[in-house]
This record gives structure tokens, C-alpha cells and sequence, in this order.
């Protein structure tokens, strides 16, 4: 439960597992629940593909597919769990057994003062990390500049560009291209990176001065059939299985 919020807490909070198999198991499927970074990821997909109008039964199909991401995790991770234990991880079945502590009211001056704290780590730790990767992210973008005679996309001529060519033929069977490469690429770092690598890949592309909101690019794009529906998708299903970031394969090989 502790990994919808981030994979990390849970693989280290995994170590009071006493049985190696089930410890063992439980840290492999951490990392397939959609942790609070692929969020923004989703949302901004969902926005840009999914009509804000479009009702299934009386709900929204943007809450439904929503939804289904985070249900296509925990169906993945029992899946993987099962057929670990079947295989590499067998072992005997440990009971569970948790000691509630004695609920207390908290204390509103404690309260605050946790979430202060917590806000501040997270633009300590994860806001330097976004600002560092978009820095670097627009100067590979930048950098080359192309010829003056240079009729293809400018971007494309970049350093970011050329990586993300290199990963096309691995991507194009998903239906993504190689912008969408460079944000993958860039996410490795931290999934919400995503956002702001793709935002800078498309504005630059562009060549405009007004950098229009990610979500009006897409919707752009899915206008003129470059990028669909199902192909946006796709990309968040690749997230909610094969996106995992450097912090959490660390702690995980630790």
C-alpha cells in the first residue's frame, strides 16, 4: 500500500518480512503499483486524449481509464507475485500476523509541522532533480544548432534528438515516436520528468516563443494524427509496468 505513494518506502519497509522468499517477492512487485509520480503522467494523457465529456454507465471514462491503471498495476504485481512463488520464490507460507498500535487523535501543531516537513524534502529532493533534468534535457534538445538550410525538425538534429531516433525502432511498435523517446528517456531520472521533457522537446520543435500547455500540444498532435489515442495509451500502460527510476532500481538492488 505504501508503494502507491513511492515504490522506495515499501521495498526498504519490505525488511521486516521474516520469510526470504516472501521478502523477496514482495520487492519485485513494489515497483508495479502506480506511485503518486506517474500521476501527473496520467493526467496530462488523460486530459489531452480521453473527452472530459464522455460518460460509461454514469461515470466519466476519464476517472474509468484512471482508474484502470492503477487496477492494471495490482492485477500485474498479484500476477507476478504468483507465478514467483510458483517458481524461483517457493517456500513455505509465512503467517501474518500485525500489532495495531493504540489509536490516538494527532495533534494539529504535529500535523502541520509533518507536512511542512515532508513538503520541503520533496522540493529538496525531487524539485532539484526535475530543475537539473530540464536544464540538461533543453540543452541536448538545443545543441547542435541545425544548418540555416536545415529543412527537418531542429530538434530532431540535437543531440536529444539523435537518442531518440536510436530508440525509435524499439518504440514504433507501440505506436510512439521519437519525441515521445527523449521523455521516456528523461524520466529514467524520475517519472514526472515526463512532463516537463516532453514539454520542452515540443516547444523547441516548434520554434515558437509562446510555449503553449503540454496538454494543448497533444491534443494538437492527436488532431493531426501523429500521435493517438491508443497510442497514448499504450504509453501509459508502458509506464505502469516498464517506467521504473533510477532511485527505485537502486533500492532495489540494495
Amino acid at each position: 500500500l505504501s508503494s502507491f505513494a513511492c515504490a522506495i518506502p515499501g521495498i526498504l519497509s519490505s525488511r521486516t518480512i521474516p520469510s526470504w522468499s516472501d521478502r523477496m517477492a514482495t520487492i519485485m512487485v513494489a515497483p508495479l503499483m502506480s506511485c503518486s509520480a506517474r500521476l501527473p503522467v496520467y493526467a496530462v494523457l488523460i486530459a489531452a486524449f480521453v473527452p472530459s465529456e464522455a460518460t460509461y454507465a454514469g461515470l466519466s471514462v476519464q476517472g474509468l481509464v484512471l482508474l484502470a491503471m492503477y487496477v492494471l498495476g495490482v492485477v500485474g504485481a498479484g500476477f507476478v507475485a504468483w507465478l514467483l512463488k510458483l517458481s524461483v520464490l517457493r517456500g513455505k507460507p509465512a503467517l501474518f500476523v500485525m500489532e495495531m498500535p493504540p489509536i490516538r487523535r494527532p495533534s494539529t501543531r504535529v500535523v502541520l509541522r509533518e507536512v511542512y516537513d515532508r513538503v520541503m524534502t520533496f522540493l529538496r529532493s525531487a524539485g532539484t532533480m526535475i530543475l537539473a533534468c530540464s536544464i540538461v534535457l533543453w540543452f541536448l534538445a538545443s545543441y547542435p544548432r541545425a544548418p540555416e538550410n536545415y529543412e527537418g525538425s531542429k530538434v530532431r538534429y540535437s543531440y536529444a534528438g539523435r537518442i531518440g531516433v536510436a530508440m525509435e525502432p524499439a518504440l514504433k511498435p507501440l505506436g510512439l515516436n521519437w519525441e515521445i523517446g527523449v521523455g521516456i528517456l528523461a524520466s529514467f531520472a524520475a517519472r514526472e520528468v515526463f512532463i516537463s521533457a516532453l514539454s520542452t522537446v515540443y516547444n523547441l520543435e516548434t520554434d515558437d516563443t509562446d510555449s503553449d500547455s503540454l496538454i494543448q500540444i497533444l491534443k494538437g498532435k492527436k488532431a493531426s494524427g501523429t500521435f493517438s489515442t491508443l497510442s497514448a495509451i499504450s504509453l501509459m500502460v508502458f509506464f505502469v509496468f516498464a517506467c521504473q527510476c533510477m532511485s527505485t532500481l537502486a533500492v532495489t538492488r540494495r
